[in-house]
C-alpha cells in the first residue's frame, strides 16, 4: 500500500531535492498525488527505491577509494600479486589441454 508523504518530508529524510522528485514524477518513474488542499505528495516506497536515506551513521567506513590498490608517498611499493583479480589467479591454476589438429574435409 502506498505511503504518501510531502516533498519537504521526503527531502528531509532522503538525499533528494524537490526538483528531482518532480522530474522523476514527470518522467513517470515516481507516483505523484495532489491533495484537495493542493499539497503535492509522493509515494515513499518508490522514493526509497531510488534514493538513499540521509543518515550519517549508515555510511560505510571507507579506508581507501582505490580499486586496484593505493600508493602513499614515503612507503615502499607493495607487490602487485596481492592486488591481482580473482579471475587472474584462477587462470594461472587452469591446465590447458593440447589442441586437436583439424581434419581436412573433401570440399
Amino acid at each position: 500500500m502506498a505511503q504518501w508523504r510531502t516533498a519537504t518530508n521526503l527531502c528531509r529524510r532522503y538525499q533528494v531535492s524537490i526538483e528531482r522528485l518532480n522530474t522523476y514524477a514527470w518522467r513517470g518513474n515516481l507516483p505523484k498525488m495532489t491533495d484537495s488542499d493542493g499539497v503535492v505528495c509522493f509515494d515513499e516506497d518508490h522514493v526509497r527505491m531510488f534514493f538513499r536515506l540521509r543518515r550519517a551513521d549508515l555510511a560505510l567506513p571507507v579506508e581507501n577509494l582505490g580499486v586496484i590498490g593505493e600508493a602513499r608517498l614515503g612507503q615502499t611499493a607493495v607487490s602487485k600479486s596481492n592486488y591481482a583479480p580473482a579471475y587472474a589467479r584462477q587462470q594461472r591454476e587452469v591446465t590447458v589441454e593440447p589442441m586437436v589438429p583439424r581434419r581436412l574435409t573433401g570440399t
